[in-house]
This record gives C-alpha cells, structure tokens and sequence, in this order.
C-alpha cells in the first residue's frame, strides 16, 4: 500500500468521525438522548484556535457542503448497486466487464 493511500484513507476516516459527530450532537440538540454529549467534547478533540482564522472560516464554510456532497455521492452509489442488483441479481458484479473491473481495482488501491 503507498503512501498516498493510507493518507487518503486516513484523511477520509477522520471526516467520516467528524462528521458522525456532528450528527450526533445535533441529534441530541433536538431532544434526542443518546448520551454522546457527555462521552466527548469537541474542545477535548482539538482546539481550533491552533489553525489560523481564515482556515478555520474556510473550513466551516465547507463543511455544511461536504456533507451534501457525501450523501449525494453515497445516494448515487446506492442507487446504481441496486439497479445492478434489480437487474442481474446478487451476483451482478461478475456480470461487469474486465475493463471495468480493472478500472475499479485501480481506483480502490
């Protein structure tokens, strides 16, 4: 595994808590008591003052967009997976091309 791989991975686990975070706290905003408020505080993970203020503007800007950009991209996956399945069952993928299988296989390495 190079490098970039693992840094991408790990970029991309790191948005995925933080975004699991985000979620949770405003669930519990709006009512819902699940507990996750008292088991983190955002101050404890990192303190923004650590980045300068144009980053961290930059960065809250983003986030809401991120955020739609992740469920539209998962939303677009889902639906594809399920036509493939609708129509070839739940072996689909060894109906897929080998152009096709080696163009994922070097997307995901």
């Amino acid at each position: 595994m190079n490098k970039s791989s693992i840094s991408d991975k790990v970029e991309f686990f790191g948005m995925k808590n933080l975004i699991l975070e985000t979620e949770l706290l405003k669930l519990e905003k709006n009512g819902l008591e699940i507990g996750h408020a008292d088991t983190i505080k955002k101050e404890e993970v990192v303190d923004p003052e650590l980045f300068e203020i144009d980053i961290r503007k930059s960065a809250k800007k983003m986030a809401d967009y991120y955020v739609l950009y992740y469920c539209l991209e998962n939303t677009i996956r889902r639906m594809i997976k399920d036509t493939l399945f609708e129509k070839h069952g739940a072996n689909w993928w060894d109906t897929s091309s080998r152009r096709c299988k080696k163009f994922c296989k070097r997307n995901t390495e």
